[in-house]
């Protein structure tokens, strides 16, 4: 078990299961990222929920219902990757020298560096 899951039961027993939460606090008990998720699920009849105002509450016992599906944790899962990927291809990945060293051992040519007059297309006869 995930030390995530195991940190949401224990904070899960401590919750009466008739409260009412914000979508704040519904999306940090079931480690989603975005209230716009939670109030998504509410839309569409995933979870229940109340209007009081301009606020969304969520039923405590709607949040213990779903925190083990397959749809939350793979919100938590394509999250966890998002925020691993976050970094990949940024400026600080490889030098200058790098990018020279692979553009050097590159075979071939690129598209945008290719002579018009010695494209494959030149070749083809005309009728």
């Amino acid at each position: 078990m995930s030390e995530t899951v195991r940190a949401l039961k224990a904070a899960l027993q401590d919750v009466d299961s008739e409260r009412l939460l914000t979508t704040t606090e519904a999306a940090q008990l079931l480690g989603v990222r975005s209230i716009n998720t939670i109030k998504s699920w509410r839309r569409t009849g995933y979870i229940k929920g109340v209007t009081h105002g301009s606020r969304t509450l969520i039923p405590m016992s709607d949040i213990e219902r779903i925190q083990n599906s397959d749809r939350v944790r793979g919100i938590r899962l394509a999250e966890k990757l998002h925020a691993e990927s976050a970094d990949l291809g940024g400026d600080n990945e490889m030098s200058q020298e790098e990018l020279d060293a692979l553009d050097a051992g590159r075979p071939g040519t690129l598209p945008w560096q290719r002579d018009e007059g010695n494209s494959h297309h030149s070749l083809i006869r005309t009728r």
